[in-house]
């Protein structure tokens, strides 16, 4: 960090990924949550010799920096975390007075939660230019995410085959037979499908087998999903209106406690029941994947095999004449947006729930669907798709605006994928 960088930073205000500390003689224990915080969260600096006060950063500088320098990496490689951690030192002298800076990265999702005196109670995470201390819904939730397996993987105790929908699987296989006649799949018996799928699976090593949490959320029955998820809920609203949240709450309104297979179908009549000409004709016959409808296909798919199914949270569809979002609890792991626009992988949340519903046609391959959605948006020359990634509310959100552009600023706003 350059004299003249450190001094911008003085003179605004706390950034996210800065913290200022006065720490002229010791460490102040502060700044344990700061480095759990940029631990769990994007990384950030923290900065000591500067002090707040009446609301303006003042320079004070570190009477012994060695020192503090030395005590702070030692910390931080010690038993004060719940794995050794690590940190860039830099140093710069700024009038007259010693500045020390440390560079604390984000650390793996599989490493998460970070916190320190051997409670996990002191997880902290970093929103705006503060730092927070993690609810044990989020701790629950850096735990899920951290987990090599799956969360829609797990095996549920108790689960059999009888909590499923045998006409949601029936239809299931038929949509699978339409989309691919030649599969071998499809000539396994019901319980042999469901093992392939990942719907019904074995663990060795625990000597357990049974339903999964895709197989509930794809098939399952409504009583049986709701008594492992009593939240579990979609939701779809259509409002007559170009702007949500005037007037009157909604027009029409799905809310779907059933399968995501069902649920999915649902919505999606009930979306083309309100799209203005869905179809077109070709050779007298109607065609429903037309460009709109592919885009909102792939964009509800991606609402329900991205959730974080056990976040309270409810998933939801806002349809307006002009619009439509859908707004999914769990927000994604690449936190910058130009990334999502450029299609950059993640590991999906759900990949057995993903994996299903390739296998019907109904989603792309893993980490292109929005792409297409995109895509298929730009070759109606519509605004290009809001997507917005809220870290503090944990909610990820597509919006598709059927508002046309001019030549102008088609020219000036979109992008080429």
């Amino acid at each position: 960090m350059t004299k003249e960088e450190l001094l911008s930073l003085i003179t605004e205000e706390e950034w996210i990924d800065v913290e200022f500390k006065k720490a002229e003689s010791n460490l102040p224990a502060s700044c344990w949550q700061t480095v759990s915080a940029f631990s769990n969260s994007s990384g950030g600096k923290i900065i000591f010799g500067v002090s707040e006060e009446n609301g303006q950063f003042l320079i004070r500088g570190v009477k012994n920096p060695e020192k503090l320098q030395s005590d702070f990496l030692t910390t931080l490689r010690g038993e004060k975390f719940n794995i050794a951690l690590s940190a860039k030192a830099e140093r710069l002298e700024l009038e007259g007075k010693k500045l020390l800076i440390f560079y604390i990265p984000e650390m793996p999702r599989q490493s998460k939660p970070i916190y320190y005196g051997g409670d996990i109670r002191n997880t902290y995470v970093r929103l705006g230019s503060g730092d927070q201390r993690c609810s044990q819904e989020e701790i629950n939730r850096l735990l899920r995410e951290a987990s090599e397996q799956s969360s829609d993987s797990m095996i549920l105790d108790h689960y059999t085959i009888n909590d499923l929908d045998p006409e949601t699987i029936k239809k299931f296989r038929n949509y699978f037979s339409s989309y691919d006649p030649t599969s071998p799949l499809l000539g396994l018996s019901v319980d042999d499908f469901l093992r392939r799928i990942g719907a019904y699976s074995v663990n060795r090593s625990q000597n357990t087998e049974g339903i999964t949490l895709a197989g509930l959320l794809l098939f399952g029955k409504t009583e049986a999903i709701l008594e492992r998820l009593p939240a579990f809920e979609n939701q779809y609203y259509y409002l007559d209106s170009t702007e949500w949240g005037t007037g009157h709450r909604w027009d029409d309104r799905i809310i779907s406690q059933q399968n995501l297979i069902e649920t999915f179908l649902l919505i999606m009549e009930r979306i083309k029941r309100h799209l203005d000409s869905p179809f077109f004709l070709r050779d007298t016959q109607r065609q429903e994947n037309t460009p709109i409808m592919i885009a909102i296909r792939e964009a509800l798919v991606n609402m329900l095999i991205h959730q974080d199914y056990f976040e309270k949270k409810i998933a939801q569809v806002r349809h307006l004449r002009n619009s439509i979002t859908f707004i999914n609890p769990g927000a994604s792991e690449l936190r910058e947006i130009e990334d999502l626009y450029a299609g950059e992988l993640t590991a999906p949340r759900n990949p057995l729930i993903a994996k299903a519903f390739r296998l019907i046609g109904w989603a792309e391959l893993a980490g292109t669907g929005l792409l297409k959605i995109i895509r298929s948006w730009q070759e109606m020359n519509f605004e290009l798709p809001v997507l917005e990634n809220n870290l503090r509310k944990y909610q990820f959100s597509i919006t598709l605006s059927q508002q046309q552009l001019n030549n102008y600023n088609s020219k000036k706003t979109t992008r080429k994928f």
